[in-house]
């Protein structure tokens, strides 16, 4: 840095010093930002694809610019202050690139996504110091509603909405047979599936009422209010929603709200209630005077803001503390390279006294989600068929996750088979948790079992198994890992489906074993 770029300046109380001007100042900064953000340069494009891929979090696009224009418009707010840095943001820092390793070791892209989103606000209050986060809190804290989050809500959303469904059916004199999230009426079979959950409306209310709030309210509690408002009015009305197209549909004979209308009247219905939403909150606002905020009075007068001398070290150390993650992770995937050959994962013709025969035995199975690998195959045994579905993955940072939270942890392998009951058992006679779950399409019925395996470890908890698997490659391994899955129908009932899958529980685990056991190259 030369001479010229420093500047004396005097600050009342600490005699003269040296800062840096607002130039250099910012360049300095704006280097940081761009570096940190390259060293996480994977995790921001997944992060990026996220937004674009998925309804529920287009809006995320707008949350970064949004952000910067708020810190611009109160940017005379910084005025004649010198900007330090604040050294306890690096332990900030080095807290973000730990929960990026963590998701990066288990596969986990909810929280690398969560780390991408973190470090950019961390990094700023680190370099420019307590001042500065005290002044632009709130666009620093909008920033993480750029985290696509969303998803670990849709099956309790999907529950509430069919549970407020058939409840208002039933209320309005409309007989309903339930199954799960699926239900009968006399004109038809409706299902309430990821879609209608409702979780594109939440994400983009909480995002949109919580930039409202803050630009329309300059008291505390109003924009805690309307925030709260832009949580509950979204969730109510989806419930609406569903209920006035189940009903539109179902007084009509299915003639209308069943096709492409389906999703035009939901969005006008939707819509509708948000500007609704948004006028009341105008009619609210408690904001006069946009000259004057919250956090004193304007300076526009003043200075521009200095930075102190240690900026530029400090940018130096944060990007060093942010960027150590990803580097060990470049480090342990190397390391941790396993060559898996699926041809070892081939079923044998026969499990005990089980069987293989075609997968035709069990009419139109459920498909699961795919990983690296899978492996199918249907057994039969005294004329009852059992089927058995093994997705594998085994390599650390690939996209094809067997242990993936879309692939395990929705309420239904697919869309055409509905869930209608799961809980947790034991399987008798050891001690392997299971998640016994009941699909029905149409008149048939399936009774399934559903697990995890990390290495040796087998689990019914697909957190527990996501540990597992990290832990394990902090240790220095590269586990397989797989999602398992054993079904038959239902005939009679369900006591003598589980006796069958028991038994081929029992023939199976030392096969699958070998697959998660066994020494690779």
């Amino acid at each position: 840095m030369s001479v010229a770029g420093l500047q004396r300046q005097n600050v009342p109380g600490a005699g003269v010093t040296h800062h840096l001007d607002a130039r250099s100042g910012f360049l300095a900064v704006g280097l940081a930002v761009a570096v940190v953000l390259a060293v996480f340069w994977s995790s921001v494009s997944d992060l990026v694809h996220t937004w674009y891929v998925s309804g529920s979090y287009n809006h995320c696009f707008f949350v970064f610019p949004f952000s910067a224009w708020l810190i611009w418009k109160r940017r005379h707010l910084l005025n004649g202050r010198v900007l330090k840095p604040w050294l306890p943001g690096l332990a900030l820092l080095g807290l973000v690139t730990v929960l990026w390793t963590a998701g990066y070791l288990a596969g986990v892209k909810s929280l690398r996504d969560l780390a991408v989103v973190s470090v950019v606000p961390v990094l700023l209050v680190t370099i420019l110091g307590r001042e500065f986060g005290r002044v632009m809190i709130f666009p620093l804290a909008f920033m993480f509603f750029a985290w696509p989050f969303g998803e670990i809500f849709i099956p309790t959303m999907i529950d509430w909405t069919a549970d407020f469904t058939v409840t208002a059916l039933r209320a309005t004199g409309v007989p309903v047979l339930r199954q799960g999230n699926s239900f009968i009426i006399p004109t038809g079979e409706w299902s309430v599936v990821e879609e209608c959950s409702g979780i594109r409306y939440l994400m983009a209310s909480m995002t949109v009422g919580a930039f409202f709030a803050y630009i329309t309210f300059r008291s505390n509690a109003r924009r805690w209010f309307f925030l709260v408002l832009s949580v509950v009015v979204p969730l109510v009305a989806n419930w609406l929603r569903a209920y006035f197209i189940v009903l539109l549909g179902h007084i009509s004979q299915n003639r209308i709200a069943t096709g492409v209308d389906h999703l035009i009247y939901g969005w006008i219905f939707f819509g509708i209630v948000m500007v609704c939403l948004f006028y009341v909150g105008s009619r609210m606002s408690d904001r006069f005077d946009d000259d004057e905020d919250e956090h004193g009075a304007s300076r526009p007068g003043d200075a521009a803001p200095s930075f102190a001398r240690g900026t530029i070290a400090a940018s130096v150390l944060a990007i060093a503390v942010a960027g150590a993650g990803p580097a060990w992770a470049m480090v342990m995937q190397e390391s941790l390279h396993t060559v898996f050959d699926p041809a070892h994962t081939a079923l044998p013709e026969s499990a005990g006294s089980w069987l293989k025969v075609k997968q035709e035995e069990i009419p139109d199975p459920p498909r699961w989600q795919g990983a690296m690998s899978a492996v199918a195959g249907t057994f039969a045994k005294d004329g009852h068929a059992v089927g058995f579905h093994a997705a594998l993955s085994w390599r650390l940072g690939d996209e094809h996750e067997a242990l993936s939270y879309s692939a395990v942890s929705l309420p239904t392998p697919d869309k055409k088979w509905h869930q209608i009951g799961a809980h947790g058992i034991v399987v008798p006679g050891t001690n392997v948790h299971v998640i016994e779950k009941e699909l029905v399409t149409g008149d048939r019925r399936l009774l399934a079992w559903e697990w995890y395996r990390v290495g040796e470890f087998e689990t019914d908890r697909f957190l527990r198994a996501k540990l597992e698997e990290g832990l394990s490659r902090l240790e220095g391994h590269s586990p397989v890992s797989g999602r398992l899955t054993l079904y038959a129908p239902i005939v009679d009932d369900s006591s003598a489906s589980r006796a069958r899958i028991r038994s081929l529980f029992l023939e199976l685990r030392p096969i699958y074993g070998e697959w998660f056991t066994a020494e690779r190259p």
